[in-house]
């Protein structure tokens, strides 16, 4: 693949050049059309072009540049200059498309491409991408050059990994994108200016070696896509991105660029930037080599200038595995009510306020998550447990009122008791088939659920385990179910039928080992109780304020405590035969 960018410098690489006189140069003419001159701008009273000390750009050999020579026709050039000259000759390569509207002056843009086009006026429409190449991306024997203290004085090498390693924030061919016009169309003069400015992101870690860098604005700032570029001869240019511009960023590193260990000499790293202001501040997330990853936010409002190296402080990079991150989505940054609940330390927890994303990255994987691990964090919305999760605790959850939404991992084997007690804004939980115990309360007062299924491997149901939950409509128990704790269904006023094992054949009762332990009593004002009840259980009928008449036949022998408290529209009761006690309140 033909590489079309130029500027590179060992240790950066951004356009590049020197000072000049303002002469005219004259007419040259090849058979396809004028030779253009091209330079690029300099920056402050230099000799020579450069954003920081020791880093320059010079044009490459194979460097081309799309020019609308005095009309609105796209023309291809190519430097005809050596690697490393600080300026040189543009000769036409081709011709795209027919003769437009005239222009008063030449424009030009680097890098080139086919779908670069100009209105009559001279704004250039041409597309950012949304993926950056890094020196480490490009093939090893393109030439780089090292930057030497004096002018012009650069060396051509080729790229080994070891340089690459240490030479980091480099460009690579095509990234750093320039335009330039001319005084009218008579002049071939073309001295280029940098459309975009760099943020400098400066990295270290022990054994990390980085696949890529994506970059994000936490307001959504637009970085890529469709842009208009315009520019008077002699001024700065300016850049607009359009509606539907992008909101990522990525670096892409090719085969890897392995971290420095050390915190006072970090790997450096570039971006092109469109100029603009990160108000919220900017998120990045760092892919290693094993598909890793960590990602870092901040608040701080970030300014991008055109032509100017933002730098960042640097930054110690942690890449986890999936089973060392909690994902999660809330209303703000959530931070864990216990720290001390998951098996492992906590070495992040990074929070992108554009997205409503948060990931808690943790220095080993989790393996539970333990009593009162996010009691009362109401902001939170929803949760992605690790699969390396093998319990979630007591109060894990209780009072999460926000919690809309939760993967619990096939991992996880226990529940523990108010697990997810009060968090009313749960509207479904599947629970995974390897859960072997939901203990008592763990669901109480989950208003927001409509159904629940709980899975085979189920063994047993806790006392109160979804008690109040007044939203929920159907209940499918698990053929492995071999207990349900007092109360399991308790108030469960919604509740128009139980499915699976211990239903009754008309779904309104869950009956275990003869004894009535709770019905679902939506929508029924009458009821004669299954023949196959033996017992009535404490309180399985209590606040079923709509039935107005009960039929308990002759084959029940006890009715437990509470087990009509508060049906407040009862009128009749009919008790068969066998009944032998009636427990306190029933």
């Amino acid at each position: 693949m033909k590489k079309i960018l130029s500027f590179f410098a060992l240790p950066i690489l951004l356009a590049g050049c020197a000072d000049y006189q303002e002469n005219d140069l004259p007419i040259t003419t090849n058979n396809k059309g004028p030779i253009f001159h091209a330079s690029v701008e300099t920056q402050q009273d230099a000799s020579r072009t450069y954003l920081e000390e020791g880093k320059y750009m010079r044009w490459h050999a194979d460097d081309e540049i799309a020019i609308f020579n005095g009309s609105t026709q796209l023309r291809q050039y190519q430097f005809m200059g050596e690697s490393g000259d600080p300026e040189g000759d543009f000769e036409q390569i081709a011709s795209i498309g027919t003769i437009g509207n005239s222009l008063d002056c030449n424009y030009a843009l680097y890098p080139y491409a086919e779908d670069v086009t100009i209105l009559s006026g001279g704004v250039i429409t041409f597309t950012l991408s949304e993926t950056q190449l890094h020196p480490s991306a490009v093939e090893e024997s393109t030439p780089g050059f090292v930057a030497s203290t004096e002018p012009y004085e650069e060396v051509i090498v080729t790229w080994s990994r070891s340089q690459i390693n240490k030479s980091g924030n480099t460009f690579a061919p095509g990234t750093n994108p320039m335009m330039a016009t001319t005084k009218s169309k008579e002049d071939l003069e073309l001295k280029f200016k940098n459309l975009c400015g760099y943020l400098k992101l400066k990295l270290y870690g022990d054994d990390v070696t980085v696949q890529s860098i994506t970059l994000s604005g936490n307001n959504g700032e637009p970085l890529a896509g469709l842009a208009t570029a315009t520019m008077n001869n002699g001024e700065a240019p300016t850049l607009a991105m359009g509606q539907d511009a992008g909101t990522l960023l990525t670096l892409d590193c090719g085969d890897g660029v392995t971290l420095s260990t050390d915190s006072a000499n970090p790997t450096e790293f570039l971006f092109v930037v469109p100029s603009q202001t990160f108000t919220k501040g900017l998120t990045i997330t760092v892919t290693d080599t094993e598909g890793k990853t960590f990602v870092k936010s901040t608040s701080n409002q970030v300014v991008i200038d055109r032509n100017v190296i933002q730098p960042m402080s640097a930054l110690q990079i942690h890449t986890a595995s999936e089973n060392m991150k909690i994902y999660y989505t809330a209303t703000s940054k959530v931070t864990p009510y216990s720290s001390s609940a998951f098996g492992a330390n906590i070495i992040s927890n990074e929070f992108n306020l554009h997205t409503n994303i948060g990931v808690i990255t943790f220095d080993g994987p989790v393996t539970s998550i333990g009593n009162s691990a996010f009691y009362r964090r109401t902001g939170l919305t929803s949760i992605t447990i690790p699969d390396s999760v093998t319990s979630i605790g007591r109060y894990a959850f209780e009072y999460c009122t926000g919690l809309i939404s939760i993967t619990i991992p096939d991992s996880v084997t226990s529940i523990g008791i108010y697990a997810f007690k009060n968090c009313t804004g749960l509207t479904s939980v599947t629970i995974p088939d390897s859960v072997t115990s939901i203990e008592g309360s763990a669901f109480a007062y989950c208003t927001g659920l409509t159904s629940v299924t709980v899975p085979d491997s189920v063994t047993s149901i806790g006392d109160s385990a979804f008690a109040y939950c007044t939203g929920l409509t159907s209940v499918t128990i698990g053929n492995g179910v071999t207990s349900i704790g007092r109360n399991a269904f308790y108030r469960c006023t919604g509740l128009t039928a139980f499915y699976g094992k211990f239903a009754s054949e008309d779904n309104r009762c869950l009956i275990v080992d003869g004894a009535l332990n709770s019905f679902a009593p939506s929508g029924l004002t009458e009821y004669a109780i299954p023949d196959s009840v033996t017992s009535i259980g404490g309180s399985a009928f209590a606040y079923c304020t709509g039935l107005t008449s009960v039929t308990i036949g002759n084959g029940v022998t006890s009715i437990g405590g509470s087990a009509f408290a508060y049906c407040t529209g009862l009128t009749s009761v009919t008790i068969g035969n066998g009944v032998t006690s009636i427990g306190g309140s029933a």
